[in-house]
């Protein structure tokens, strides 16, 4: 090991720089990089507003999350096999998920069309 002997000259520290806001020049910190305006935002048309899920979907949709919490529960409880609870698990999951895509279908399916956009007048000319 070997070490440098002090020489007359005060030894050099660091100093923290300020963490407070830097004066801009206008330039990037990032060469090449230039900031993108915003994008224009889409045009939505109206649309009516979604009646909420009926008591009964709000059931089955329940029950289709607890499906798995349920089958584990089971499977350590009791002395279930492991491979007819996964596979039950897996068929009550798939069957209430399908009523539950079929009642929201449903209930999207009921309400009225939505208006046709119409154009502002002045492009009509």
């Amino acid at each position: 090991m070997s070490s440098n002997p002090p020489t007359g000259e005060p030894e050099q520290r660091w100093q923290q720089p300020s963490f407070g806001p830097q004066p801009s020049d206008g330039r990037s910190d990032f060469p090449g990089y230039q900031p993108q305006p915003p994008a224009p935002r889409p045009f939505y048309p109206v649309t009516h507003p979604v009646p909420p899920a009926s008591t009964f979907e709000t059931v089955v949709s329940t029950l289709s999350k607890l499906v798995w919490p349920i089958a584990i529960l089971l499977l350590i409880t009791t002395n279930l096999g492991f491979f007819p609870l996964i596979i039950t698990a897996i068929v009550v999951n798939v069957v209430l998920g399908s009523v539950k895509k079929n009642l929201r279908q449903r209930r999207h399916a009921a309400l009225p069309p939505p208006p046709a956009p119409q154009a502002p007048r002045d492009e009509l000319r």
